[in-house]
């Protein structure tokens, strides 16, 4: 497969879920992902964030000291550029692990400047 510019393959886990509007799937990274993030937008993946990655140092260096989190760095973002930016996907039913499948998709990194 052919990534891309600025694109990475990564490995995702998706865990079906049954909601009150039918069969949905979550979208996630690894439980043993340290220091990675999926950003979604309505509810889908759409950037990727990893702090060992050269290109997000500053953001690494950030969350080290303190001054801010990942979830006040993404709430920054959404309300300087009036985006609607998440970590978490926001489906309510029963999840059924049993079924989740490994696969590799490919995303962009996050834009940070």
């Amino acid at each position: 497969m052919q990534q891309k510019l600025n694109s990475l393959e990564i490995n995702i886990e998706e865990v079906p879920i049954f909601t009150w509007k039918g069969q949905r799937r979550i979208i996630k990274l690894s439980d043993f992902a340290y220091g990675e993030w999926l950003v979604y937008k309505f509810n889908a993946p759409v950037f990727y964030i990893n702090i060992f990655d050269p290109d997000f140092l500053r953001l690494k260096n950030l969350i080290e000291s303190k001054k801010i989190n990942i979830e006040g760095f993404i709430k920054k973002i959404n309300e300087e550029n009036n985006e609607v930016f998440t970590l978490k996907q926001n489906f309510f039913g029963i999840i059924n692990y049993n079924k989740a499948m490994y696969k590799k998709i490919e995303i962009p990194k996050f834009p940070f400047r």
